[in-house]
């Protein structure tokens, strides 16, 4: 059975989906900023960072769990010489993902089809290394979506990535429920809930912590420079109607709980034995 949030989430990117490539590109995650660098730097920079702190070489299988329009597959595959696999539950991610690995000569190295996290259709021990970037929070049943990366994993293997988290504060759920509600969110966790699931699928949680710790982040809430606009106009032009709304709207209310302190980015690292 899928997991209930599937559809809902499937529909959230078909009708916004265009209009967040037109912003980030095919890398549609928020990334950790040394310094002054341009977005796609940082961008860059933070899959690298992901791709050396798992290890990835070129004997290294991975499994891309949320890849999206391939963009992290396709630069950690680059960068590292492993073999990446890449599930997504939108067709339309998968096939832009496909051509973009024909266009940047990687198709020897990775791989995509269209998947759903909570039952992965992987035998058991299968990858060296899952990674899962802002995509967890998607699934409405999170101990089945930390289970089933736990279950495709090799033994000494890694689960790492990036996610969207909760302070965990009463004060803050007015932040949240827009946040929740404009990008298809069940429920976020906090840290403490995250360490929680993954010590439950049978892992190590080695690092869990606040994606602060490692540069800066508040820079992923910077307005989207003039060059975008053109980008965003064509993309809205052939969205549906309310998706120009729908993605300025997110944007304020990821700002606002931002601001707050409700909304954090979580960045986690587990192993299993």
């Amino acid at each position: 059975m899928s997991d209930p949030a599937a559809a809902r989430v499937r529909s959230h990117y078909e009708a916004v989906g265009e209009l967040y490539r037109a912003a980030w590109g095919d890398s549609m995650h928020f990334a950790v900023f040394s310094g002054d660098e341009p977005r796609p730097e940082a961008v860059a920079a933070t899959e690298r960072m992901l791709a050396d702190e798992g290890e990835f070489g070129p004997l290294t299988s991975a499994l891309d769990v949320g890849c999206g329009t391939g963009g992290p597959a396709l630069a950690i595959a680059a960068y590292s010489g492993a073999y990446v696999t890449g599930i997504d539950l939108v067709p339309r991610h998968v096939e832009r993902a496909r051509e973009r690995a024909v266009e940047c000569g990687l198709t020897d190295r990775t791989h995509f089809e269209v998947a759903d996290a909570t039952q992965l259709p992987m035998p058991d021990e299968t990858f060296d290394r899952v990674y899962a970037i802002e995509s967890a929070y998607h699934a409405a049943d999170k101990p089945r979506f930390y289970g089933e990366c736990a279950r495709v994993l090799c033994p000494g293997g890694l689960l790492l990535g990036t996610d969207w988290v909760r302070r965990g504060a009463d004060r803050d759920e007015r932040y949240l429920d827009a946040v929740r509600e404009e990008f298809a969110i069940p429920d976020l966790l906090t840290l403490d809930e995250l360490r929680h699931h993954l010590a439950q699928a049978g892992l190590v949680p080695e690092v869990v912590e606040d994606l602060r710790a490692r540069g800066r982040v508040e820079r992923n809430w910077e307005p989207l420079g003039a060059g975008a606009w053109p980008r965003l106009l064509r993309a809205s032009r052939a969205s549906e109607p309310t998706a120009s709304r729908r993605f300025a709207a997110g944007s304020q209310a990821l700002a606002a709980a931002s601001d707050a302190g409700a909304f954090v980015l979580g960045h986690f690292v587990a192993r299993k034995p």
